[in-house]
C-alpha cells in the first residue's frame, strides 16, 4: 500500500498535515509506503496544465500574482514528476514483481532527486 500526502495537506477542522500520517503509523509492517511532499496541499496532486494558460500577463499590477502562480505551477509540475516516479516504482515492484522497483522504493533516490522535497517512508 502506498499513501501520499503533502506537508500543507491539512485535515478536517484544522488538523495539521502530520495527521495524514496516522493511517500509515498504525498499519502493520510489510510493503507499506507513505510519500510526504514538502509544500504540497490537498489539490497539488491534480494540477491541470490549462491553469498556466489562464495566468493574466496583461498588467504590471498583476506581476506579483503572476510570479506566485508560475512558482506554484513549477512546484506542482515537480510534484507530479516525483509522484509519477514513485508510483511507477511501486507498480513495478508489486504488479510486475520487478526487484528494481522495490530497490528504488527502499533507497534515498527520490529524496536526493527531489532535493529533499519528497520523503518516502517505508515499513
Amino acid at each position: 500500500m502506498m499513501l501520499i500526502s503533502g506537508a500543507k495537506d491539512q485535515g478536517w477542522e484544522g488538523k495539521p498535515a502530520s495527521w495524514r500520517m496516522e493511517a500509515f503509523k498504525y498499519m502493520p509492517p510489510g510493503n507499506k509506503y507513505h510519500v510526504m511532499v514538502e509544500g504540497a496541499n490537498h489539490f497539488s496532486f491534480d494540477l491541470q496544465p490549462k491553469i498556466a494558460k489562464n495566468i493574466d500577463l496583461k498588467t504590471k499590477r498583476q506581476n506579483a500574482v503572476r510570479e506566485k502562480q508560475l512558482s506554484e505551477f513549477d512546484q506542482n509540475s515537480r510534484i507530479k514528476i516525483y509522484l509519477k516516479s514513485v508510483s511507477i516504482a511501486f507498480w513495478d515492484a508489486y504488479l510486475k514483481q520487478k526487484s528494481s522497483g522495490k530497490e528504488y522504493l527502499m533507497s534515498d533516490t527520490i529524496k536526493i532527486d527531489s532535493n529533499g522535497e519528497v520523503e518516502l517512508y517505508s515499513k
